[in-house]
C-alpha cells in the first residue's frame, strides 16, 4: 500500500495529500476511487482476518486486529496451575511464559501469580481465570462458566477479559484441597498431564444389603475432568459369599450410575472369586468424577477382601 504516485494529476506535494488553498492558489489533491477502494479493502482484510465484523462506527477495529493477529504468533497457554498449600494456588510459566488475555499476549512472571483461598466457600467447584490488573497479572476464582471468544480462547462467560486457566474444588473448610493418593482436586486447562490415583481398602468389607448399593462411602477414587473428556476407571479385588448360593454381585459405579460390567458369582461359602473390570467414563460437565464400589448379596453375608482397588486416570 502506498500513495497513488503513479496517477497523473493526483496533486501530491512532497509525496503526500494536501488540502486546497485558495489564498495561494494551491489545488487540493485528488483521491482516486481505485486507490480509495484498494486502501479500504486492505484494511478490511486485516480486520476480517482477525475474526471481527467490520463496523463504520468502531474506530478501534484495526488496532484490535493487530493485537489479535500478533497474539496468534506469540504463543498461548504456556502455563500450569498447582495448589502450593491449602491457602495458596499458583499459576507458573510452562514451556514459555505467554498467555493471551483479552486478545493481547501477556507475559507470566517467572515467580508466577498467586491466589489466596480467603473468602472462598466450602466444598465448591471454582473456575480459575487470569486477568490484567493494571500492568500486572492476577487470578480469580468464580463459579461462572466459560465460553470461547473469536480467537478461540476460552474466557469467562460474561467477561472476555478473563482467560480460563483451570478449575479446583475447595475443601469443607473453605481452603484449596491438596491432592492425595486417592483424590485429585485441581485440573489445568493448558498442558494437562496424565495422572492416576488409587483408593484401596484397609480391611474386609462385609455387606448384607439385597439391592445394589454403595458398599463403602469412604472408598472412592476421585479425579476432575472437563466436559466431554474421558477418564479410565477400573476396579479389582476378591469377593466371596458367606452362604452357599447367596450370590454376590459387584459393580463399578460413578456418580451413582453403573459403569462397565457387573461381576457376580454363586460360589460355595468361603470360596474366593477374583474380579476385575475397566471402563471409560465420560464427563458430562466440568468437575469431579468418582469411582465407587457397589454391590449386593442374594442372602447371608457378602464380603470383599481387604485390598480391593478403585483406580481412575485423568488428564489434569
Amino acid at each position: 500500500m502506498d500513495y497513488p504516485k503513479s496517477v497523473p494529476g493526483v496533486g501530491l506535494v512532497n509525496g503526500r495529500f494536501v488540502d486546497e488553498d485558495t489564498a495561494t492558489g494551491i489545488q487540493g489533491s485528488l483521491i482516486p476511487a481505485a486507490w480509495g477502494n484498494a486502501v479500504t479493502t486492505e484494511l478490511l482484510t486485516v480486520i476480517e482476518s482477525s475474526g471481527q465484523r467490520p463496523s463504520e462506527n468502531d474506530t478501534t477495529q484495526l488496532v484490535n486486529a493487530i493485537h489479535r493477529i500478533s497474539a496468534r504468533q506469540a504463543g498461548h497457554g504456556q502455563c500450569r496451575i498447582s495448589v502450593v498449600s491449602p491457602s495458596v494456588l499458583r499459576l507458573l510459566p510452562f514451556n514459555g511464559n505467554s498467555l493471551i488475555i483479552h486478545g493481547v499476549p501477556q507475559k507470566i512472571p517467572v515467580a508466577g501469580v498467586s491466589l489466596s483461598s480467603a473468602g472462598l466457600s466450602p466444598d465448591t467447584g471454582y473456575y480459575i481465570y487470569a486477568y490484567m490488573q493494571g500492568e500486572g497479572m492476577a487470578l480469580e476464582c468464580t463459579t461462572t462458566g466459560h465460553t470461547v471468544d473469536v480467537q478461540g480462547v476460552q474466557v469467562r462467560l460474561d467477561r472476555q477479559d478473563r482467560t480460563l486457566v483451570g478449575w479446583t474444588k475447595t475443601s469443607t473448610s473453605s481452603t484449596f484441597s491438596v491432592d492425595t493418593g486417592a483424590a485429585i482436586w485441581t485440573m489445568n486447562w493448558f498442558n494437562k498431564r496424565q495422572k492416576s490415583i488409587v483408593a484401596s481398602s484397609s480391611a474386609d468389607i462385609s455387606f448384607t444389603n439385597k439391592v445394589m448399593s454403595e458398599l463403602s462411602s469412604t472408598l472412592r477414587a476421585i479425579a476432575p475432568a472437563w466436559a466431554g473428556e474421558f477418564c479410565t476407571s477400573s476396579i479389582n479385588g476378591i469377593f466371596f459369599n458367606g452362604l452357599t448360593g447367596g450370590g454376590v454381585n459387584i459393580q463399578l459405579y460413578s456418580g451413582g450410575l453403573p459403569q462397565g460390567t457387573r461381576m457376580s458369582s454363586n460360589l460355595t461359602a468361603e470360596v474366593y472369586c477374583p474380579f476385575n473390570t475397566q471402563t471409560f467414563i465420560a464427563a458430562r460437565t466440568d468437575g469431579l468424577i468418582d469411582c465407587q464400589l457397589y454391590g449386593f448379596v442374594g442372602s447371608g453375608v457378602g464380603r470383599v477382601a481387604v485390598g480391593v482397588q478403585l483406580l481412575i486416570t485423568s488428564w489434569v
